[in-house]
């Protein structure tokens, strides 16, 4: 139940602030090791994260918002692709031990059940916006959608 009041919080906030203006340090990129999806956020002065999730691995084409928290690194959104319409379902992240990289969660909901998508996942971080590689670089996306 808290998972979902949370997510619930964040999915209303991606749906308010999409575009926010609130003034930011530089972009940072997180980049899944074993997958093609990347995160380009920047955090605002209150401890907000925003930015964008290339879910479909396509450069940024289908780019989402996303939104989420720096105490714990915890981001969600739900999908959606380039013509507005809405993906299945709704996603969130929470990443263990930060800074150093460790490994990060991903959770999913269909709207009546949760389920891990992912558990315990490598990734790195680095600072500016991530350079999109693309579905050539031969790993798969999150979603299993590439």
């Amino acid at each position: 139940m808290k998972n979902c009041l949370v997510f619930a919080f964040l999915a209303l906030g991606v749906l308010l602030f999409s575009g926010a203006t609130t003034p930011a340090n530089a972009a940072s990129c997180i980049q899944f090791t074993n997958f093609c999806d990347s995160i380009t956020y920047n955090s605002s002065a209150d401890g907000t994260l925003y930015g964008m999730w290339d879910w479909q691995c396509d450069g940024g084409v289908s780019a989402t918002n996303i939104l989420g928290t720096q105490h714990p690194v915890y981001m969600g959104t739900r999908p959606s692709f380039s013509d507005g319409t809405a993906y299945t379902y709704t996603f969130w992240f929470l990443f263990k031990g930060y800074r150093p990289q460790q490994g990060f969660n991903m959770y999913g909901t269909d709207g009546s059940t949760e389920f891990v998508q992912q558990a315990d996942q490598p990734f790195t971080v680095h600072p500016g916006a991530c350079n999109f590689a693309g579905p050539n670089n031969g790993k798969p996306s999150l979603a299993g959608l590439q």
